[in-house]
């Protein structure tokens, strides 16, 4: 029951939406969220259940390291080390605080180490009135039972309050070997009114809060923003020689990806002055995302969506919408290798998911950064990220389904021509 209450606080948090008094909450043992992963045979991508049973709650991230193993991290801290067969080899325990959406939120790996993107323990916030979110290195051993020694915090950033929410994590590395993070505006605006009036963070050259920054992983050289105008930057996908898409949730109209090359000039993304694509805009736009009022992806997945379901979340939470609630994810890129079990119908593709829809769709980017070919894959709800096994499979994991990891295999019954 404790695994459901976070879920549900963590997908109120991450989207906008009115704050309003709803009928009594439909119960939580009522929410049957396995009626919703199943697939369907016209789907082009399906998943195969993989691995050992996942510790911890939601979980978040999935890394394949260099070894063939692979890290799993969730939102209330725990690092699970699976080998090449997704069997458990050790686990590890980060502190970090969970309160709304705030935890760990992202992992990556560089050298014999690992960075962790995550709200921090209280004690290591400057202030008692606000949390705070950071990175943290971790030296990794793959062989012992806890695979994580040495802690050393690189990065550390004041939040709002003690709201936590809005807090980002999307965490890469970028061809030069430098972090790039994330970070929220942390702020939950009732209003667009409210949205407006707090613009000073994410617009403010001097703050942190939503923007797009540049990290020493030794933490020896100052951190400097290399973007702004961002709301939620929960999650990116790295195009190696190119740059990072930032999945970034959106507020009462638009959900964003947003291409931010690396090495290119500074960009402001547009929040709040902007949500979405708008003609005639100075700000940097969008190279794909999705309304929330606009149904072409849900009526383009063959599994549909169970607004039953999707109610019952709202209300619970106590959020309603005008056209329903969403967190886009910016999942992962498959740039197309051997072996390759999709036989190259997902080269260079950036794959992006709705968490509460469930629909998973990609878009081809060319190495220009040139978006194309925006078409439905699978459907599964609330996946959040996806990496290459040595293998050449997609592997993931979803908010939604705490003791999986998901192999992503093309659909046998699907006819070959009606693939994507």
């Amino acid at each position: 029951m404790k695994k459901m209450i976070v879920l549900f606080s963590l997908l109120l948090a991450g989207c906008g939406g009115t704050v309003e008094s709803t009928s009594e909450p439909i119960p939580l043992d009522q929410v049957d969220n396995e009626s919703l992963i199943e697939p369907s045979p016209t789907q082009p991508f399906i998943f195969e259940p993989v691995g050992d049973f996942i510790q911890g709650i939601m979980p978040i991230d999935i890394e394949a390291l260099p070894s063939g193993n692979f890290l799993i991290a969730t939102r209330d801290g725990q690092i699970i080390l699976l080998d090449s067969d997704l069997q458990a080899l050790g686990h590890a325990q980060i502190p970090a605080t969970t309160f709304w959406d705030a935890g760990l939120v992202s992992v990556v790996h560089s050298n014999g180490r690992i960075y962790a993107a995550l709200t921090l323990p209280e004690s290591a916030c400057p202030s008692s009135e606000a949390f705070c979110n950071g990175i943290v290195r971790y030296d990794l051993d793959e062989t012992a039972d806890n695979p994580l020694s040495n802690p050393q915090e690189v990065f550390n950033v004041s939040m709002v309050d003690r709201q936590g929410q809005h807090n980002g994590g999307a965490l890469i590395f970028d061809d030069n070997g430098d972090l790039i993070l994330g970070v929220g505006d942390g702020f939950f605006p009732e209003s667009a009114e409210e949205a407006e009036a707090h613009s000073d963070l994410a617009q403010d050259d001097s703050s942190f809060l939503g923007k797009l920054i540049k990290v020493d992983p030794e933490g020896i050289d100052a951190p400097a923003i290399v973007a702004k105008g961002l709301r939620n930057p929960f999650t990116a996908s790295r195009i190696p020689g190119l740059g990072m898409v930032v999945g970034d949730v959106g507020f009462e109209t638009y959900e964003e990806l947003n291409l931010y090359p690396f090495g290119g000039p500074y960009l402001n993304f547009g929040w709040p002055l902007e949500e979405g694509p708008k003609a005639g805009s100075l700000f940097s736009q969008p190279i794909g995302g999705f309304d929330h009022c606009d149904p072409t992806n849900q009526d383009a997945d063959p599994s549909g969506h169970d607004a039953s379901k999707s109610i019952a979340v709202k209300r619970h939470a106590g959020v309603v919408h005008e056209c329903g609630s969403e967190i886009i994810t910016a999942a992962g890129f498959y740039e197309g290798q051997e072996p390759d079990p999709y036989g190259g119908q997902l080269d260079r593709t950036l794959i992006y998911a709705a968490a509460y829809y469930g629909y998973i769709r990609g878009i081809t980017i060319d190495d220009q950064g040139v978006p194309s070919n925006d078409r439905h894959l699978a459907h599964f709800p609330g996946v959040t990220s996806f990496t290459v096994g040595q293998d050449g499979h997609l592997y993931g994991v979803s908010i939604f389904a705490s003791n999986q990891v998901l192999k992503m295999i093309p659909n046998p019954e699907h006819e070959e021509s009606d693939l994507p």
